[in-house]
């Protein structure tokens, strides 16, 4: 009960805020292509991420079967949140975030995808979809926080290096205008 609250609080409290917070304002400044950028990774992660969390639902062909029993499948949409994590920081992360979560939440509650292969019990299979939750999540705000991190200081470090540049100029130029005759008068 528990994990499934910190679960809630991982994955939907972070999406809250950044619609309450934010709005739509951060997605309006984007230019044109940062935003078919995140179009293209949110439906790259819709489209993995329904594939792997409804195989069966969807009818798994004998192309699809080998990944029926392949092990850890559930992170084959891992990429996709962590591209949207580097290059969207937490709006792409907790977006991405929400997105997966749903469709892993769905599969497992219909009974199928992987977690239901690994283990027939549905409580245990939610288990193991919390457990999914918590490291996908963790990981991708951690990311996340990191990269908005380094643009912080990579911004501060272009401003500080402006200001040296405007000091150097300055005094290039005062030294420039000192009339050393006048001053030793």
């Amino acid at each position: 009960d528990r994990l499934g609250d910190s679960s809630a609080i991982l994955v939907i409290t972070p999406f809250l805020l950044r619609v309450y917070l934010e709005g739509r304002g951060a997605w309006r400044c984007q230019p044109q292509g940062r935003r078919k950028e995140a179009y293209l990774c949110m439906g790259l992660l819709l489209l993995v991420g329904s594939l792997v969390f409804g195989l069966e639902e969807i009818g798994v062909n004998t192309l699809m079967s080998p990944l029926m029993s392949a092990q850890y499948l559930e992170y084959l949409p891992f990429p996709f949140v962590m591209w949207a994590a580097l290059h969207f920081q937490t709006w792409g992360a907790v977006t991405a975030n929400f997105l997966l979560s749903l469709l892993a939440l769905m599969g497992t509650l219909k009974g199928v995808g992987p977690f239901m292969l690994q283990t027939p019990f549905l409580g245990q299979s939610i288990l193991l979809l919390q457990m999914f939750l918590a490291v996908v999540t963790t990981t991708s705000l951690f990311l996340a926080s990191a990269v908005a991190e380094r643009e912080k200081i990579e911004k501060q470090l272009r401003a500080s290096l402006e200001r040296e540049k405007l000091v150097a100029q300055a005094a290039v130029r005062v030294h420039q205008s000192l009339d050393l005759g006048a001053i030793f008068e």
